[in-house]
């Protein structure tokens, strides 16, 4: 056969050396592929997830869950602090310098930080929910806390997540929470619903907290069992002077990136309803299918990156950059043309008059587009130091977006927060490629894969 010449497999050989190399590829081959599979397998539970949620309540109830998932989302990065980030570009950093009491001090003071953090948002919303403010004024009645304890459960999670993938275990880091938890989730709200006969939103958001935490036990377990492991006989010295200058910005940026990627629907809730938040929340869900790749290849590739850069081996993180756009970007259009075939009757698996919003999934899925082509951009800026030009890029984008919304949401609905977002999208994404491209001399995008081809 044709491609089983030796011309064809020079050239298929030539071509992979060129995008990554057989350091990278070796590095990113099995991992990746793990990453990806559990990916894949974990979106298509989460959006049956939330089909089955749609399900089980009605229209105004959809809607409420559809905000406070979000908002948890958004809070989820407020406790967080940014340190699932950061732990992924110290824990390797300090391990390539010799450093191993600065990677233990640094894994143990996440997480007491990341605990301290989620009491404070439980104290809050307690006392927000106890004055009837913030999700009470939606209709939602103890809502403000439901999102604190689904927040602290994604925050934690969040972090081990983050602290297993830099330790290599890619599988345990993942499917607990991208497989198991949403299996598990929908399963004990359709046993609340069969005993009870009615499932409220926020019931669902609590039985998906408690579940979370649940499945996070196993992970913390493994995960400081390595941690002691790999940094036997190192004392943990004191890592937090050295790494809180770049928190701020970190988490900062984090914060900016999920307010701009989930806070379109509690906009869209608190200015025209909670219905049509429901409505816009299944065209998010179903858009975010296209993030997939992006998400596992920086997964995968942050600490990669870091590992690289701060290592300087600049040629390899090069190597390692096409590759990583060349499957973002390939795949994420291949997606942009599915939904568009398809998207229609994915929207109506929620609910049929769901149907109405194609054209909102598909400006959504436009911007999903625009950050794919740029391709893994806010990871390789937090893994090379440019963290702060990194929130300034985020906070200008979102400001925009945010303005645009509040000036044009309550005369046009749901399509010019779409639209908003979309724009935010393109700001971000031209912006962090020509910083990344001045001052680092790298560059994330697809552009680079077809330079160099």
């Amino acid at each position: 056969m044709k491609s089983d010449s030796p011309h064809n497999a020079g050239t298929l050989s030539r071509l992979l050396h060129s995008v990554g190399g057989a350091s990278a590829i070796r590095r990113l081959a099995g991992p990746g592929i793990a990453s990806f599979a559990i990916k894949t397998a974990g979106a298509v539970l989460g959006y049956g997830m939330m089909v089955v949620m749609a399900r089980m309540m009605d229209a105004e109830g959809y809607g409420q869950f559809g905000v406070m998932m979000n908002a948890a989302v958004v809070c989820n990065t407020v406790v967080a602090v940014g340190l699932p980030t950061i732990i992924m570009r110290l824990w390797p950093e300090y391990l390539v310098k010799n450093l191993p009491s600065g990677a233990r001090a640094a894994a143990i003071q996440g997480f007491v930080i990341i605990l301290i953090a989620s009491l404070i948002m439980f104290a809050v919303s307690a006392v927000m929910d106890w004055f009837g403010i913030g999700a009470s004024q939606l209709g939602i009645v103890g809502g403000a806390v439901a999102i604190a304890l689904l927040s602290a459960a994604g925050g934690f999670s969040d972090y081990l997540s983050s602290l297993l993938r830099a330790q290599d275990f890619t599988i345990w880091s993942l499917a607990p929470r991208d497989i198991v938890w949403r299996i598990a989730s929908p399963a004990l709200c359709g046993l609340l619903l069969y005993y009870n006969g009615h499932l409220d939103s926020v019931e669902a958001i609590r039985i998906t907290a408690a579940s979370m935490f649940i499945i996070m036990i196993p992970q913390f377990l493994l995960s400081f069992r390595l941690v002691l492991k790999l940094t036997s006989g190192a004392r943990s010295q004191a890592a937090w002077g050295e790494w809180r200058k770049i928190l701020m910005p970190i988490w900062a940026a984090s914060i900016l990136y999920a307010m701009i990627q989930q806070l379109d629907v509690v906009v869209v809730g608190s200015l025209v309803g909670s219905a049509e938040a429901g409505a816009y929340f299944a065209a998010q869900k179903t858009a975010n299918l296209l993030s997939l790749t992006m998400i596992a290849g920086g997964l995968i590739g942050a600490p990669l990156m870091a590992a690289a850069y701060h290592g300087e081996k600049f040629d390899e993180l090069r190597r390692l950059l096409r590759l990583l756009a060349l499957a973002i970007g390939v795949t994420t259009m291949v997606g942009v043309l599915v939904l568009a075939v398809i998207g229609g009757h994915l929207l109506a698996l929620f609910d049929n008059e769901y149907r109405s919003v194609y054209w909102i999934l598909m400006i959504l899925a436009v911007g999903f587009a625009i950050d794919a082509l740029a391709g893994p951009s806010a990871y390789l800026m937090q893994m090379t130091g440019l963290e702060k030009p990194c929130l300034i890029i985020m906070a200008v984008a979102y400001s925009i977006v945010l303005a645009l919304q509040f000036l044009f949401v309550p005369t046009y609905g749901m399509i010019a927060a779409a639209l908003a977002n979309t724009c935010g999208s393109l700001i971000w994404s031209l912006s962090a490629v020509f910083v990344l491209r001045r001052y680092r001399r790298l560059d994330p995008s697809v552009l680079a894969f077809i330079k160099k081809t």
